[in-house]
């Protein structure tokens, strides 16, 4: 790109105002051959003198992410591999250290991906070590890293965000003696962190993403993390386990990820956003002890939810301004002609359950024939009604109820009634259907492909 080919109206734009646009590009996601720094710098002599006047475009350093091929040192096990990519090592090298020097003294964000079982041994990686006062944000996404650091005793007095996800079987110790900066931790297993005395600030985190093997240990993080925000606890649950502990009252928590072992011991007034896994029959008695108004459920369980149940949940004061609600079964989930008579909308009446719904994403559905398809039909028609999704993923979709339990699903006059829906863009095949709303009131249908809906649930949107 030249100047010459760009439109003569970015010229008149003030530098303060290019600079903002140059800010946004660098924090989209996507992938360069370069870092875009050294794109923008390269158009023309007044987008360089901005790109080198202003150190804040030169702290995000993505790495594979921003160069042409993948740090060619992320799979090099030997030195004579290395060696034998040294013109690429050395640019990739060369060029942090560039970024790293205009950006001044501000502090740095790194996207860093390898996969190697020591990701700092690199010259790269050594780069970014060298400023690890600097550190702002750092997030590894690896497969086989058993080590984070080679040297051990390292500080990050800055470091406020350590995202490191809890995928694979990444099990090394934590890598810091002193994060007194840190709020936001990401980490692969409850393990191997430190406890309350040591590197972690548990009073001062506001978001904590773990995997563990024991409900005991999350509630001790808990009780000692009082500031916490938003709390995810992948547990591998075992069955035997006795969970002791005692009970929190937790007032800053506002989104949690659990699964069910823990929600007996737990009070969560300011709760608004919850996923939970299993233990659904413990919500009524939950949101009764909390008193908290979700405005996101979703609820995967593998026991199924009876319709007493399910009925008991959704008519909670709890859950009066849902505005996402996600229910994903591996068994079934039964809707009551009671429960489907209050969620649907009527010509005489406005008064529903639910009624702020905007996003429904169900599954395997049990229910009285043909009146499934009128609640979501009258959820989609009604002037009143504010729903704008609706998903519903179930192979046997359209089988009704058979005498063997597991044969069970909704009945085709359902999946009729949802087809027909006026102005909403309907995808479907035999297994899934989605429906969204169409505000210019044109409306479309269509048949997908696959077994699996397109549309992917975002936990905390």
């Amino acid at each position: 790109m030249s100047k010459n080919d760009i439109p003569s109206s970015i010229h008149s734009l003030f530098p303060e105002i290019l600079l903002q646009i140059f800010e946004m590009i660098i924090r989209s996601a996507g992938t360069n051959k370069r870092p875009i720094p050294f794109i923008l710098g390269q158009v023309c002599s007044t987008w360089r003198d901005i790109i080198l006047s202003a150190p804040s475009l030169w702290t995000h350093i993505r790495i594979p992410a921003d160069f042409d091929q993948p740090p060619t040192e992320a799979t090099c096990d030997s030195d004579a591999a290395i060696l034998r990519d040294h013109e690429s090592l050395y640019d990739l090298t060369a060029c942090l250290r560039t970024m790293v020097e205009r950006a001044g003294t501000l502090p740095l964000i790194i996207h860093y991906e390898c996969h190697r079982e020591y990701p700092s041994n690199t010259p790269t990686f050594q780069v970014l070590l060298d400023h690890i006062h600097r550190w702002d944000e750092f997030h590894l996404k690896s497969l086989d890293a058993v080590a984070l650091f080679t040297l051990k005793e390292q500080h990050a007095p800055f470091l406020r965000i350590l995202d490191i996800p809890c995928t694979g079987d990444v099990t090394f110790s934590f890598p810091f003696v002193s994060c007194p900066s840190l709020t936001h931790l990401s980490w692969p297993t409850s393990e191997t962190l430190p406890g309350i005395n040591g590197a972690i600030p548990w009073g001062n985190l506001e978001s904590l993403k773990v995997r563990g093997s024991s409900a005991t240990d999350a509630l001790r993080v808990l009780e000692y993390s009082t500031k916490l925000r938003h709390f995810e606890h992948h547990l591998d649950y075992d069955d035997r386990e006795v969970v002791s502990g005692n009970h929190i009252i937790h007032t800053k928590l506002q989104r949690v990820s659990i699964k069910g072992p823990l929600l007996p011991f737990l009070s969560l007034p300011l709760l608004s956003h919850l996923h939970l896994f299993a233990g659904t029959r413990e919500l009524p008695n939950f949101f009764l002890r909390s008193g908290c108004v979700v405005r996101l459920l979703r609820i995967g369980d593998p026991e199924g939810i009876p319709g007493r149940l399910l009925s008991t949940i959704l008519h909670s004061p709890s859950c009066s301004s849902i505005t996402v609600l996600c229910i994903r079964m591996l068994s079934y989930l039964w809707f009551s002609a009671e429960l489907l008579a209050a969620l649907t909308y009527t010509p005489n009446s406005s008064e529903v359950l639910l009624p702020h719904l905007k996003r429904l994403h169900l599954s395997r559905s049990c229910n009285p024939r043909g009146l499934f398809g009128q609640m979501i039909k009258s959820r989609f028609v009604h002037g009143n009604s504010c729903l704008d999704d609706f998903e519903y993923d179930d192979r046997r979709m359209g089988s009704g109820m058979k005498p063997r339990h597991h044969d069970r699903s909704i009945w085709k006059d359902d999946v009729d009634i949802m087809l027909a829906i006026p102005n909403a863009h309907i995808q479907y095949t035999s297994s899934w259907i989605t429906i969204r709303r169409d505000r210019a009131a044109n409306g479309s249908i269509r048949e997908g492909e696959g077994h699996q809906s397109p549309f992917q649930f975002d936990t905390w949107r």
